[in-house]
């Protein structure tokens, strides 16, 4: 977090708790999305998902090789994720610049989302539990 305060705030903004439709607000004016993984990488961040439904492209920073949350944004086409490894700094930069370049002005297909990531619909989990009980 330290070094994330030295950035000038018209380029990171921090929130802390804020309110659904602040949040909305915030989701849908911001250029990119990031999600820092946990170091062990075994726990989804369930706010991928909101990123997702948002359609807007996501900077995905994880520590562990096993992360959970590849699994996921992988299939999402706006999705860049970097490990964060001191030894990978120039490639990680690299692929950064050129994902800023590829994801400007883009969005994600809200409909061809849903079929992607069908299973981890509402309705979905609804039919399971409709039919397990």
């Amino acid at each position: 977090m330290t070094n994330i305060y030295k950035y000038p705030k018209a380029y990171v903004i921090l929130n802390d708790w804020i309110s659904k439709s602040e949040l909305a607000l915030e989701l849908e004016t911001a250029n990119v999305l990031v999600n820092i993984a946990e170091v062990s990488g075994r726990n989804v961040s369930s706010k991928i998902f909101s990123y997702m439904l948002v359609g807007k492209p996501i900077l995905h920073i994880y520590y562990a090789d096993d992360d959970v949350n590849l699994q996921y944004l992988r299939k999402y086409s706006l999705a860049l994720c970097i490990k964060a490894d001191d030894m990978r700094l120039n490639e990680n930069c690299t692929m950064l610049a050129k994902w800023c370049v590829f994801v400007k002005n883009r969005n994600s297909d809200i409909l061809k989302l849903n079929k992607e990531f069908e299973k981890c619909s509402a309705a979905h989990i609804a039919k399971e539990i409709q039919c397990r009980f």
